[in-house]
């Protein structure tokens, strides 16, 4: 039997396991596994293009991990338009996480920044759903500076519309900017605590902000070279 048959059957089969299922299955999508991507993009795929989308959607235990791998593999403007259609006439919070995560991990960065623009508008995105989206639009590499830029050019906006003492918006910015890893990105995010200094409820967040970027950057100046070494020794 093929591995990709393995896997496929593994995913059909394991449903008194799915939460130890789901870990791995999205533990090997992310890190690209060609039969995890394969299966969970024969899924998505066949449902994308299915007449009935709402009754033919995938098991709910599984629906998350095609949905967001689906769009960040294969999906390109067309699954996200049918994607965005179906997240703005959800009721149910539950699924509405879920194609929300999935519009976020789309690959293309004026999707994204689209994307970005739509959740201002509360008549698309609830007020209590904006920051979580904001936020997941930031974990797609693509999106990490779009996000960064835009809190930067509208923050007036967005504190005028939440407050500065909204908790998810202290926790906003250490939120998009924990992977940043240089000095450029630490200078900007200086220069934007000084340009706005109030910080109400994101006091304490602003400050493990800072720190945050600083070990990443220690840690990438001890550790570069011996990361460097490793992937070229294993051809990666």
């Amino acid at each position: 039997m093929k591995i990709s048959n393995i896997f496929l059957n593994f995913v059909r089969n394991f449903s008194h396991a799915s939460l130890f299922r789901n870990t791995i299955l999205d533990f090997a999508c992310s890190m690209d596994h060609p039969d995890c991507l394969m299966t969970v993009g024969g899924l998505f795929t066949e449902w994308i293009n299915s007449e009935d989308r709402l009754t033919k959607r995938p098991a709910p235990d599984l629906r998350s991990l095609v949905y967001y791998h689906g769009m960040r593999k294969f999906g390109s403007e067309k699954e996200w338009n049918v994607l965005w259609d179906m997240f703005v006439k959800e009721q149910d919070a539950t699924e509405k996480i879920k194609l929300q995560s999935a519009l976020a991990a789309v690959n293309e960065p004026w999707i994204l920044r689209k994307l970005i623009d739509l959740a201002a508008d509360d008549k698309y995105v609830r007020s209590q759903d904006y920051f979580s989206l904001m936020g997941a639009i930031s974990g797609n590499r693509n999106g990490e500076g779009l996000v960064w830029d835009y809190v930067r050019e509208n923050w007036q906006q967005i504190v005028n519309r939440f407050g500065l003492n909204e908790r998810n918006l202290g926790r906003m910015i250490p939120s998009i900017t924990s992977r940043f890893t240089t000095e450029s990105k630490l200078n900007e995010m200086k220069i934007f605590f000084s340009d706005y200094p109030e910080a109400g409820a994101g006091a304490n967040a602003r400050i493990q902000a800072i720190e945050t970027v600083e070990n990443n950057i220690n840690f990438l100046k001890n550790n570069q070279k011996a990361i460097s070494d490793w992937l070229k020794v294993n051809n990666l």
